[in-house]
């Protein structure tokens, strides 16, 4: 009876750890501020297209997206070596300028899983394709030099 009581609480233990460790979109929303930022000059509607087209390009499925609070939030599925990602990017009015518009734009990547240690980082191949869909004049602090690892938070 007692071994049948340690395995009951060992079991919801787990349950309850695998739970709390397990990414989800909410989870990608208030983590906002927490990942890659990179600013680029270019309109609203080149900055936001860019940001689907990583998503798309990347293989991630639009889980939630919200082109007025500018936030995309997408997934990756279960896989050979991985139980799955979420991936937020979310785009801010960093400021105007006589020379256009500014925008923050950050991207971060969460495991599903905490324990998931195969788990893919898709903020360099986000930020890849994304820069790849603007201008090259469109960079005002984009990927640092290639011998630098890339920054997190405001750079």
């Amino acid at each position: 009876m007692r071994l049948l009581r340690s395995q009951r609480r060992t079991g919801t233990f787990l349950a309850i750890a695998v739970l709390a460790g397990c990414a989800t979109t909410h989870g990608l929303k208030t983590s906002r501020g927490s990942g890659e930022i990179r600013h680029y000059r270019a309109d609203w509607s080149t900055i936001w297209d860019a940001a689907i087209s990583s998503i798309g390009t990347n293989g991630l499925e639009i889980e939630e997206i919200n082109e007025d609070q500018g936030y995309i939030l997408a997934g990756k599925g279960l896989g050979l070596w991985s139980y799955g990602e979420r991936v937020g990017i979310f785009i801010n009015l960093e400021r105007e300028t006589e020379n256009g518009a500014v925008y923050a734009v950050e991207v971060i990547s969460k495991r599903n899983w905490a324990l998931n240690i195969t788990a893919k980082d898709w903020k360099r191949s986000v930020f890849q394709v994304f820069e790849s869909k603007l201008p090259h004049e469109a960079c005002v602090r984009c990927a640092p030099p290639p011998d630098q690892p890339p920054s997190s938070g405001r750079g």
